[in-house]
Order: structure tokens, then sequence, then C-alpha cells
């Protein structure tokens, strides 16, 4: 089975314009100064991570990562699976980049390969990222995600201390970073957040007892960046917000997206005719 990517495919890339009916139109520069603004509401030394998961959410990886990367302004680059990460590697892309959800076994020697930081969700993850580090020779880079309340992939707090046990052990893994992720944080009327900052500290508590320094905080994603300062720790996690995506109200943020069409048609008809679709 051979699988195929929009960028892969000429006819969708190589029309000639008059060639094209319909087409979207990506400001780079309304990205940079979404980034710019977001990086205002934070302090000088908290980190932006540009999320770029999703082929940037539609805007076009490679080109969004180039843009956070010359602006100077971006840290970090999030994706959400290490084949999103090995294209912008193989486009020159030199920022830190962080893949966000699981990395399977039998990807882990490409994010080594591509000095990619992966996430530890598990008690095995460790395990196999220990084996493989050390088999290649490569330290490698992590981030420890923990399940504050949001369910999914993450280790829940209760196990939280036999994976730093582990961790503590190996000798080819570097913990980077520590993280977790908001479910409701867009809903200034919940306190879930809350209770999601407050098990994220108790478990940043733990890691340090157990001799872990040095290593990066991040929780804030981009409604929590724009509403809850109290969770922005040393990094913050950009996603639809420098797209111009969130709240209407906020003038700041600027749509970095147009939907443009030609005129097919235009005529008159006589009141009481039949229109279909």
């Amino acid at each position: 089975m051979t699988l195929h990517y929009a960028n892969d495919i000429p006819y969708i890339n190589d029309l000639e314009p008059e060639l094209v009916n319909s087409w979207l139109e990506i400001d780079l520069n309304a990205i940079g100064e979404n980034i710019t603004y977001l990086k205002s509401l934070v302090p000088k030394s908290t980190k932006i991570m540009s999320v770029v998961k999703a082929d940037a959410y539609g805007h076009g990886a490679i080109e969004v990562a180039f843009k956070a990367q010359d602006i100077k302004i971006v840290d970090y680059l999030g994706v959400a699976n290490i084949a999103e990460a090995k294209i912008l590697r193989q486009s020159g892309v030199y920022l830190p980049i962080l893949v966000l959800g699981s990395t399977f076994d039998e990807q882990l020697h490409i994010a080594l390969k591509y000095n990619i930081e992966t996430t530890i969700t598990s008690y095995s993850n460790i395990q196999s990222l220990e084996k493989i580090a050390k088999e290649l020779k490569i330290k490698a880079k992590v981030h420890l995600k923990i399940d504050s309340g949001m369910g999914r992939v993450g280790i829940r707090p209760e196990k939280l201390e036999e994976s730093l046990i582990l961790l503590k052990k190996s000798e080819n893994i570097i913990l980077i970073g520590v993280f977790t992720h908001f479910a409701e944080s867009e809903n200034i009327n919940s306190n879930f957040t809350d209770q999601q900052i407050n098990t994220f500290e108790n478990c940043l508590k733990i890691i340090k007892e157990y001799g872990f320094e040095n290593f990066i905080t991040h929780s804030a994603n981009s409604s929590a960046t724009l509403i809850c300062s109290k969770s922005h720790f040393d990094m913050v996690r950009e996603g639809l917000a420098m797209y111009g995506i969130g709240d209407p109200e906020n003038e700041h943020l600027l749509s970095s997206l147009s939907l443009k069409s030609r005129i097919i048609n235009i005529k008159e008809v006589p009141k009481g005719s039949s229109l279909g679709y």
C-alpha cells in the first residue's frame, strides 16, 4: 500500500493560477504577528512552542515552521507524530521539535536520528527508548506527559513514581521537559483547569524530589495562554491562536487564512423561479 500526501500530488500544487476556480490564501505575516502578540502576554523568560501539527492546521507546516524560525522568538515546534517531525527536519528546520503524541517503538530510531524529542506516556515507553538509545549510542531527549485529568495519553499521578525510578536508572535518556494538557481551558466558568494545575504542580514536586532539575514545564494551550496566566509555567504551546482562530472579540489576533473563489455566474431570474444548489 502506497500512501500519498497532498503535497506529493502534482495536480494539486502545480496548476497554473488561471486553471484554479477556488483557492486558499495563507498570510504568513499575520501568523508572525500573532506569535509576537502571544509572546507579549507571557514573561520574557517564558518559552514559546508553535504547534504545527496536521500540516499546521491546514496552513502548511513547512512554511509556518520556517516563519516561526525566522522571527527568532519561537523556541520549539510541536507536532502530532514522528512523520510530521521528520518532514520538518528533512526540509531544513533546525528548531527543537517535540512529538506531542505517542511514538511507537519502531519509530524511535527515527526520532534519535533526526534529533527529535519524544513524549513519554508510559512505563513501557521508557523501557523501549532506553534499549534503542543504548543500541544507537545516542542520548534520547524526552518530555514526560502527566495525565492531570484529560484522560488521554499520559502518566497518571499514582503511577508517576515507578516511572521516575526507571528514568533515574536510565543512562541514555535525558528529561528535557514535563507537561500536561487541559481538558477545558477555554471555559472561564469552570474550575477544572485549576484542579489540573494543582495536580500538575504536585507531580512536579515529586519529580524534583527524585532529583530531576532544569527541565521545561509546560501546560498552557492557546486558550490558557490568553486567559489563565498561572498556567504559563516555563513554556506555552500556541496552536489555534497563532493562526488567528479563537476569541472573535480579540482584535489582536489576525486571521491568517482566506478562502477565495471566482464568480461562476450572475444572472437575473423571474420572481418565483425555482433555485437549485
